[in-house]
């Protein structure tokens, strides 16, 4: 008997290590090949990831490339290294701020991408000057600048490029200065009086105050004529940046090379609206461009625009549509339940109409069933949904939990204009999402009950704009958010966002400001 014990144990045993190394050649054969070393990261890209996108990350967190799905069309090796400075040009009037990285993403054939991939790298300067991502290019011998975003508060630049290999680093421009700027009355409304710089030349002053809130200046006078002043602006101009009652606020200044860019609070050209939100943006997903922004890198609270994410990792979960859900007491959101659809414990209703109720009404009960259906405890859906956060890019976002009554579910404006860009093409989305109510079914019960969007509930001020996609969200820490997909008149489509606002009504005039600029300024 203690010999068959035995054996049987050793049977036991073989059939774990069996078990182990089969799900291990399956790990390796699913997950994209990676060598790492102190500076330097490899690694291999195929069907999946050209599917799904992927986030390559150096091993010192201080560079992160992301290539969004279907950036590439065939299978890549892509390598990530940090190099030396040795033999490089050194620009003028800037400041190298990081470590100088390169990256190549070698395909066969080598070629330019159709569409960007986007690059963020850490930076080591505590002042708010200008910063951009240059790149080096060989065949003049010199750095050139690519379209980039700074966030200030964590200290990091992203940008975007089309180019498959570069030599990449963070520069500061060393003409920027620092000061106090005044302001006085002048017949050019947004004129500006300095001896630094040349008459006539433009100048975009930006707030320390209110961080990335700027006004493009026209250099129409000598000065400034206050003490303890770096530039006067018009009285107009500054009450751009601050209260004129305030008398003066800490700026940064950066010459601007000459362009079609009009002076003004403007960021393309026009006179940008004047919202009441602290927190607002316009993005052009396709060309990763900002056309206006408010305080695009401060981190609030998002609410119920959490869902949206949900909606993401419940839809790669694959789930039958068709499924019944038994309704149990856990999917009661507590302490306060918020927006709910009116169903009680055991009764029974359809995935389908949980996810429109989740995403027409709001329901928070509706997207807590979800999860459930998902086989997943809250805890494994909420983890997801950060990874998935950080494989599209969204660097400055944090979920607590799937529903957005969570106040730790925080967000910038850039980042949940790169969440309804990737949601919006999702089977569905667009029209659970803009229809004005959803009527769904209690099948045990054979009773109907309709939820309303509370974008159209309490005003149909947005009712005639070309919405495609929306999600509004409130708890009392957030205040009252709005981000929304639109169609422009020339065909395309634009992310708006706005977070923060006081009031319902604000919420929807906020919005109705960004959408008429876009469509009156916006090329």
């Amino acid at each position: 008997m203690p010999k068959i014990q035995i054996v049987n144990c050793k049977k036991k045993y073989f059939y774990i290590l069996f078990i182990f190394i089969l799900l291990g050649s399956i790990f390796l054969l699913i997950t994209p090949v990676q060598a790492i070393d102190k500076n330097k990261v490899s690694i291999h890209l195929g069907s999946r990831e050209i599917k799904r996108g992927y986030t390559i990350d150096k091993p010192d967190g201080l560079m992160r490339l992301a290539v969004f799905p279907y950036v590439l069309d065939r299978p890549a090796d892509i390598k990530l290294e940090k190099i030396s400075d040795e033999g490089l040009p050194q620009p003028e009037n800037l400041i190298r701020v990081s470590d100088v990285f390169e990256f190549d993403i070698v395909t066969d054939p080598i070629k330019i991408f159709a569409k960007e991939v986007i690059i963020v790298l850490d930076y080591n300067s505590d002042n708010n000057k200008t910063k951009k991502i240059y790149f080096y290019d060989s065949n003049q011998d010199k750095w050139r600048p690519l379209y980039s975003m700074t966030n200030y508060q964590d200290k990091w630049v992203r940008a975007y490029t089309h180019l498959p290999y570069s030599k990449i680093a963070v520069f500061e421009e060393d003409l920027t200065s620092e000061g106090y700027a005044t302001w006085y009355r002048s017949k050019y409304t947004y004129g500006c009086a300095s001896n630094d710089y040349p008459m006539d030349s433009r100048l975009r002053v930006t707030s320390l105050q209110d961080s990335n809130q700027s006004v493009i200046c026209r250099v129409k006078s000598t000065g400034p004529f206050t003490d303890n002043a770096i530039i006067d602006l018009s009285l107009t101009a500054f009450e751009t940046l601050a209260p004129a009652g305030q008398g003066k606020v800490k700026v940064h200044i950066e010459p601007l090379e000459e362009d079609n860019t009009n002076v003004g609070p403007t960021v393309q050209g026009a006179t940008m609206p004047i919202i009441s939100a602290p927190v607002a943006m316009i993005y052009d997903a396709d060309n990763y461009k900002v056309l206006y922004e408010k305080n695009s890198s401060q981190k609030r609270s998002i609410a119920s625009i959490t869902k949206l994410m949900t909606t993401i990792v419940f839809l790669e979960t694959n789930p039958d549509f068709d499924k019944v859900v038994t309704i149990q007491d856990s999917d009661k959101p507590r302490p306060e339940p918020g927006v709910g659809i009116k169903v009680k414990e055991e009764d029974r209703i359809s995935v389908r109409d949980l996810f429109n109720a989740m995403l027409t009404g709001s329901a928070n009960n509706a997207a807590l069933a979800l999860v459930r259906s998902t086989g997943l405890s809250q805890e494994e859906f909420v983890n997801r949904m950060n990874i998935k956060a950080k494989k599209i890019n969204m660097l400055s976002t944090h979920f607590a939990d799937p529903t957005g009554l969570a106040v730790g579910n925080k967000s910038t404006s850039t980042d949940i204009a790169l969440l309804i860009n990737y949601i919006m093409n999702r089977p569905g989305v667009r029209q659970a999402t803009t229809q004005a109510n959803y009527t769904y079914h209690i099948i045990n019960e054979n009773d109907y009950n309709t939820i309303k969007n509370p974008l159209y509930l309490f005003s149909n001020s947005l009712s005639s704009y070309p919405v495609v996609g929306a999600k509004t969200g409130f708890i009392n820490e957030a205040g009252y958010c709005l981000t929304v997909e639109f169609k422009h008149n020339n065909g395309r489509e634009y992310q708006a966002v706005v977070l923060g606002s006081s009031t319902r009504n604000t919420r929807i005039s906020d919005m109705v400001k960004l959408i008429d600029y876009a469509q009156e300024f916006i090329n």
